[in-house]
């Protein structure tokens, strides 16, 4: 069957109108569904569309309240009564980090309309105060010191400041690539630091501070 084909395992589906109470599913197959519909570029127009008219129906209002909000873009509402009302929901949530982040999420078993749409916009909001910057470096923060065969110093610093936007306590890794300088003067590049926090890199250049003299050639 589709649904076996899906891997949906969990979903059962006796009555196609959806009122029958014996339909049953769980919360992963039903985030499994929310992806397979979010993938369809037609389910997706139309779970976004406020109202239609249809034919001698008139004009149809979508019962999802919440969308626009928070970034919902979708996708069933649904209830067989006080205490299972439920919602499986999309959303591109605005978290700061350029392009939203993709939200696919169900909530069941709730007392109204009411209270399934306040528990989706406060876990839609956890997950916003989630992420967090992180400072990495400021501009010229002391790294080291460069020491030439014939004694000369400079110190190595970062340009400029850096910080990172990530998820809770996702994992901060850093790699770097320095090089030995060709001018060393003041404010050559010589090479990078980079941070990854999942998705998201940010670089710094590492320069020198100071002018290195050149070696002398000695005299008699």
């Amino acid at each position: 069957t589709w649904l076996d084909a899906h891997g949906l395992a969990g979903t059962t589906v006796v009555d196609p109108t959806g009122i029958s109470a014996r339909n049953t599913s769980t919360p992963a197959d039903l985030i499994a569904l929310g992806r397979i519909a979010a993938a369809n570029p037609d389910i997706v127009s139309i779970v976004g569309t406020r109202s239609a008219a249809i034919g001698s129906a008139g004009t149809v209002h979508n019962t999802n309240g919440l969308l626009g909000t928070a970034g919902i873009t979708g996708m069933k509402t649904g209830n067989l009564g006080a205490g299972t009302f439920a919602f499986l929901y999309t959303s591109r949530l605005d978290v700061g980090v350029g392009t939203p982040l993709t939200v696919v999420g169900v909530t069941l078993g709730g007392e109204s309309r009411d209270a399934v749409n306040a528990d989706v916009l406060r876990l839609l909001g956890s997950i916003r105060e989630g992420f967090r910057d992180v400072p990495l470096v400021t501009a010229g923060q002391d790294l080291g010191e460069f020491t030439t065969p014939w004694g000369a110093r400079a110190e190595i610093v970062t340009a400029t400041s850096a910080d990172i936007r990530t998820w809770s306590d996702t994992p901060i890794t850093v790699t770097s690539d320095i090089r030995v300088p060709e001018t060393y003067e003041d404010g050559e590049v010589i090479g990078t630091i980079t941070w990854t926090a999942g998705p998201r890199t940010e670089t710094v250049d590492v320069v020198i501070e100071g002018d290195i003299d050149p070696p002398s050639s000695g005299g008699a």
